[in-house]
Protein backbone atom coordinates (compact mmCIF):
# COMPACT_ATOMS: atom_id res chain seq x y z
CA UNK A 1 0.00 0.00 0.00
CA UNK A 2 1.42 3.59 -0.81
CA UNK A 3 -0.11 6.75 0.64
CA UNK A 4 -0.39 10.27 -0.82
CA UNK A 5 0.61 12.95 1.06
CA UNK A 6 -2.24 15.10 -0.93
CA UNK A 7 -4.72 13.20 0.81
CA UNK A 8 -4.62 14.54 4.53
CA UNK A 9 -2.92 11.00 5.41
CA UNK A 10 -5.79 9.05 4.22
CA UNK A 11 -4.80 5.76 2.70
CA UNK A 12 -5.58 5.28 -1.08
CA UNK A 13 -5.44 2.56 -3.33
CA UNK A 14 -2.12 2.00 -5.65
CA UNK A 15 -5.26 1.60 -8.51
CA UNK A 16 -6.96 4.57 -7.36
CA UNK A 17 -6.49 7.64 -10.17
CA UNK A 18 -4.54 10.94 -8.96
CA UNK A 19 -6.54 13.53 -7.58
CA UNK A 20 -5.07 16.60 -9.53
CA UNK A 21 -2.72 17.16 -12.52
CA UNK A 22 -4.26 15.80 -15.54
CA UNK A 23 -7.05 16.35 -18.30
CA UNK A 24 -7.85 12.69 -17.49
CA UNK A 25 -7.97 13.08 -13.82
CA UNK A 26 -10.54 16.26 -14.77
CA UNK A 27 -12.23 13.78 -16.97
CA UNK A 28 -12.90 11.74 -13.74
CA UNK A 29 -13.95 13.99 -11.28
CA UNK A 30 -16.45 15.75 -14.49
CA UNK A 31 -18.38 12.52 -15.12
CA UNK A 32 -18.44 11.37 -11.21
CA UNK A 33 -19.45 15.30 -10.05
CA UNK A 34 -20.65 16.71 -12.82
CA UNK A 35 -24.25 16.04 -12.18
CA UNK A 36 -24.21 17.33 -9.16
CA UNK A 37 -22.79 20.15 -9.99
CA UNK A 38 -25.50 21.38 -12.47
CA UNK A 39 -28.05 20.27 -9.93
CA UNK A 40 -26.08 22.80 -7.65
CA UNK A 41 -26.07 25.11 -10.27
CA UNK A 42 -29.23 25.47 -10.89
CA UNK A 43 -30.32 25.37 -7.82
CA UNK A 44 -28.56 28.54 -6.57
CA UNK A 45 -30.04 30.07 -9.71
CA UNK A 46 -33.21 29.72 -8.55
CA UNK A 47 -32.24 30.70 -5.23
CA UNK A 48 -30.92 33.92 -7.05
CA UNK A 49 -33.83 34.77 -8.95
CA UNK A 50 -36.19 34.41 -5.41
CA UNK A 51 -33.34 36.63 -3.20
CA UNK A 52 -32.53 38.91 -5.90
CA UNK A 53 -31.36 42.40 -4.30
CA UNK A 54 -34.18 45.21 -5.56
CA UNK A 55 -32.78 47.94 -8.13
CA UNK A 56 -31.25 50.77 -6.94
CA UNK A 57 -33.43 53.64 -6.61
CA UNK A 58 -31.97 56.83 -8.57
CA UNK A 59 -32.79 60.86 -8.18
CA UNK A 60 -34.79 61.12 -11.22
CA UNK A 61 -34.97 65.29 -11.56
CA UNK A 62 -33.24 67.39 -8.99
CA UNK A 63 -32.52 71.21 -8.44
CA UNK A 64 -29.80 70.93 -5.34
CA UNK A 65 -30.37 73.14 -2.28
CA UNK A 66 -28.21 76.52 -2.55
CA UNK A 67 -25.24 76.67 -0.21
CA UNK A 68 -26.32 77.86 3.24
CA UNK A 69 -24.13 80.95 2.77
CA UNK A 70 -26.32 81.78 -0.09
CA UNK A 71 -29.51 80.14 1.08
CA UNK A 72 -32.82 82.36 0.73
CA UNK A 73 -36.57 81.59 0.75
CA UNK A 74 -39.99 82.76 -0.71
CA UNK A 75 -43.27 82.76 0.73
CA UNK A 76 -45.24 79.07 -0.17
CA UNK A 77 -48.07 78.48 2.61
CA UNK A 78 -51.88 78.87 2.77
CA UNK A 79 -54.18 78.85 5.89
CA UNK A 80 -55.88 75.53 7.43
CA UNK A 81 -59.77 77.25 6.82
CA UNK A 82 -62.45 76.93 4.45
CA UNK A 83 -62.58 80.57 3.31
CA UNK A 84 -58.57 80.59 2.92
CA UNK A 85 -56.76 84.34 3.51
CA UNK A 86 -55.80 86.94 1.79
CA UNK A 87 -51.60 86.22 2.56
CA UNK A 88 -51.90 82.77 0.94
CA UNK A 89 -49.90 82.49 -1.95
CA UNK A 90 -47.98 79.59 -3.53
CA UNK A 91 -44.67 79.08 -5.15
CA UNK A 92 -44.38 76.97 -8.45
CA UNK A 93 -41.15 75.75 -10.53
CA UNK A 94 -40.76 74.37 -13.49
CA UNK A 95 -38.97 70.90 -14.35
CA UNK A 96 -38.19 69.04 -17.58
CA UNK A 97 -37.05 65.28 -17.48
CA UNK A 98 -34.37 64.05 -19.75
CA UNK A 99 -35.42 60.46 -19.56
CA UNK A 100 -39.17 59.02 -18.88
CA UNK A 101 -39.82 58.10 -15.42
CA UNK A 102 -42.48 56.89 -12.66
CA UNK A 103 -42.16 59.49 -9.76
CA UNK A 104 -42.69 57.80 -5.94
CA UNK A 105 -40.96 60.38 -3.67
CA UNK A 106 -40.12 64.12 -3.24
CA UNK A 107 -37.61 65.86 -1.02
CA UNK A 108 -37.33 70.34 -1.12
CA UNK A 109 -35.80 72.12 1.38
CA UNK A 110 -37.06 74.89 3.12
CA UNK A 111 -37.75 77.18 6.57
CA UNK A 112 -37.65 74.58 9.87
CA UNK A 113 -41.10 73.51 11.48
CA UNK A 114 -42.64 75.75 13.92
CA UNK A 115 -45.65 75.78 15.73
CA UNK A 116 -47.86 77.18 12.89
CA UNK A 117 -47.01 74.02 10.21
CA UNK A 118 -49.93 71.67 9.96
CA UNK A 119 -48.32 70.08 6.99
CA UNK A 120 -47.43 70.34 3.06
CA UNK A 121 -49.90 70.32 -0.30
CA UNK A 122 -47.19 69.05 -3.46
CA UNK A 123 -49.06 69.16 -6.85
CA UNK A 124 -47.50 68.76 -10.20
CA UNK A 125 -49.03 70.65 -13.00
CA UNK A 126 -48.80 70.55 -16.61
CA UNK A 127 -47.77 73.54 -18.34
CA UNK A 128 -50.72 76.04 -19.91
CA UNK A 129 -50.32 75.87 -23.60
CA UNK A 130 -50.16 80.42 -23.74
CA UNK A 131 -48.95 81.22 -21.93
CA UNK A 132 -46.28 78.69 -21.71
CA UNK A 133 -44.89 80.41 -18.52
CA UNK A 134 -47.32 79.11 -16.06
CA UNK A 135 -48.87 75.85 -14.40
CA UNK A 136 -52.51 74.80 -15.58
CA UNK A 137 -53.65 75.06 -11.86
CA UNK A 138 -56.61 73.83 -13.03
CA UNK A 139 -55.57 70.51 -14.16
CA UNK A 140 -53.24 68.89 -11.78
CA UNK A 141 -51.61 65.86 -12.83
CA UNK A 142 -50.88 64.40 -9.10
CA UNK A 143 -52.09 65.87 -5.39
CA UNK A 144 -49.86 64.36 -2.44
CA UNK A 145 -51.09 66.17 1.67
CA UNK A 146 -48.73 65.35 3.94
CA UNK A 147 -49.39 66.02 7.95
CA UNK A 148 -46.70 66.60 10.24
CA UNK A 149 -43.80 67.21 9.52
CA UNK A 150 -43.02 65.43 5.98
CA UNK A 151 -39.85 63.78 7.92
CA UNK A 152 -38.39 66.76 8.65
CA UNK A 153 -34.06 66.91 9.23
CA UNK A 154 -32.40 69.96 9.95
CA UNK A 155 -30.10 71.15 7.61
CA UNK A 156 -28.79 74.65 9.32
CA UNK A 157 -29.38 78.24 9.19
CA UNK A 158 -33.06 77.61 10.43
CA UNK A 159 -33.65 75.45 7.56
CA UNK A 160 -34.66 71.89 6.88
CA UNK A 161 -34.70 69.08 4.36
CA UNK A 162 -38.75 67.70 3.68
CA UNK A 163 -39.79 63.80 2.08
CA UNK A 164 -42.86 62.63 1.16
CA UNK A 165 -44.39 59.66 -1.19
CA UNK A 166 -46.61 59.90 -3.54
CA UNK A 167 -49.76 56.94 -3.17
CA UNK A 168 -49.03 55.64 -6.87
CA UNK A 169 -46.48 56.21 -9.13
CA UNK A 170 -46.35 59.32 -11.10
CA UNK A 171 -45.26 58.76 -15.06
CA UNK A 172 -43.85 61.89 -16.71
CA UNK A 173 -42.59 61.69 -19.99
CA UNK A 174 -39.02 63.22 -21.33
CA UNK A 175 -38.84 66.94 -22.77
CA UNK A 176 -42.54 67.90 -21.53
CA UNK A 177 -42.41 70.80 -18.86
CA UNK A 178 -43.98 70.30 -15.83
CA UNK A 179 -44.75 72.61 -12.85
CA UNK A 180 -44.50 71.71 -9.19
CA UNK A 181 -45.45 73.63 -6.07
CA UNK A 182 -44.67 72.95 -2.61
CA UNK A 183 -47.09 74.77 -0.30
CA UNK A 184 -47.15 74.78 3.41
CA UNK A 185 -50.40 74.47 5.37
CA UNK A 186 -50.71 76.64 8.40
CA UNK A 187 -52.66 77.23 11.36
CA UNK A 188 -51.85 80.59 11.89
CA UNK A 189 -50.56 83.56 9.53
CA UNK A 190 -47.07 82.95 9.54
CA UNK A 191 -45.23 82.53 6.81
CA UNK A 192 -43.05 79.40 5.98
CA UNK A 193 -40.62 79.71 3.03
CA UNK A 194 -39.61 77.37 0.13
CA UNK A 195 -35.60 77.64 -0.17
CA UNK A 196 -34.10 78.26 -3.35
CA UNK A 197 -31.89 76.13 -5.50
CA UNK A 198 -29.75 75.31 -8.59
CA UNK A 199 -29.36 73.39 -11.64
CA UNK A 200 -32.93 74.69 -13.60
CA UNK A 201 -33.54 77.95 -15.73
CA UNK A 202 -33.16 79.83 -12.74
CA UNK A 203 -36.87 81.10 -12.51
CA UNK A 204 -39.28 80.51 -10.44
CA UNK A 205 -42.75 82.11 -9.45
CA UNK A 206 -45.26 82.99 -7.23
CA UNK A 207 -49.08 83.52 -7.14
CA UNK A 208 -51.51 84.91 -4.62
CA UNK A 209 -54.99 84.20 -3.16
CA UNK A 210 -56.59 86.54 -6.44
CA UNK A 211 -53.82 84.57 -8.63
CA UNK A 212 -52.15 87.54 -9.58
CA UNK A 213 -48.90 85.71 -10.85
CA UNK A 214 -45.43 87.45 -9.79
CA UNK A 215 -41.43 86.30 -10.84
CA UNK A 216 -39.51 85.12 -8.33
CA UNK A 217 -35.93 85.12 -8.23
CA UNK A 218 -33.59 81.83 -8.72
CA UNK A 219 -34.70 78.12 -8.85
CA UNK A 220 -36.41 76.10 -5.73
CA UNK A 221 -34.82 73.22 -4.34
CA UNK A 222 -36.42 69.75 -4.76
CA UNK A 223 -36.02 66.42 -6.03
CA UNK A 224 -38.02 63.91 -7.59
CA UNK A 225 -37.10 60.01 -7.22
CA UNK A 226 -37.96 56.98 -8.64
CA UNK A 227 -38.60 55.12 -5.19
CA UNK A 228 -40.18 55.72 -2.08
CA UNK A 229 -37.89 57.86 0.65
CA UNK A 230 -38.31 54.85 3.37
CA UNK A 231 -37.59 52.39 0.43
CA UNK A 232 -34.62 54.64 -0.52
CA UNK A 233 -33.54 55.33 3.46
CA UNK A 234 -32.78 51.74 3.45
Amino acid sequence: MKTHSGAQGKMLNSNSPPLFGTSANYAFLKGRYGGRARRLGALLAALGMMFALPAQSATVYTQDAAPLASASIINSNAVVRAEGSDQDVAAYDNFTLKNSADIMSVTWRGASADKGLAGFTIKIYPSKSSPAAQPDTAHPLAVLSVTGMASERAAGKNLSDYSADFAQPLALAAGVQYWISIVSSRNDLSPWGWANGTGGDGKSIQSYAEFKVLPAPGDRAFSLNDARNSAREH
